[in-house]
């Protein structure tokens, strides 16, 4: 039963499914052991082969890392990869655009920035014709 609750420890960590395998052969070693008709007696203790298993299986960085730290790099990987899939759905939303557009979008872009610029010159002649007609 104790391997039952700590097979899930290492979820998605790196070589966890060899740990979980090598767990299940430490949880089948007793009825093993039985059939060949040996007895538990000359192995070693449970907590031992648990932590061979782990040992063997995953990296000191994985098996010496706190909770917390788990935590903070699930986050990051995930924000990393949203990041990611949203900047490739921009892509190829503006690949798409370009390719379907007959260029009338960026016309009216380039048109509309001159009439802006033209716009703010005649704004300015306007009010300075009124200036020099109230100072007449």
């Amino acid at each position: 039963f104790i391997t039952k609750a700590i097979t899930p420890l290492f979820a998605g960590e790196h070589n966890a499914k060899r740990y979980r395998i090598a767990l299940d052969e430490i949880a089948g070693l007793p009825k093993k052991l039985h059939s060949q008709g040996k007895s538990l007696a000359g192995q070693p203790p449970l907590s031992e082969l648990i932590m061979n298993c782990a040992m063997e299986n995953l990296s000191e960085d994985v098996l010496f890392r706190s909770r917390k730290e788990s935590y903070e790099r699930v986050l990051m990987t995930e924000a990393q990869k949203q990041g990611s899939d949203r900047s490739a759905v921009v892509q190829a939303w503006q690949i798409r655009r370009k390719s379907e557009s007959d260029g009338s979008y960026e016309k009216m872009l380039t048109s509309g920035m001159n009439a802006v610029s033209d716009g703010s010159n005649s704004t300015e002649q306007e009010e300075e014709s009124t200036d020099i007609a109230t100072a007449v």
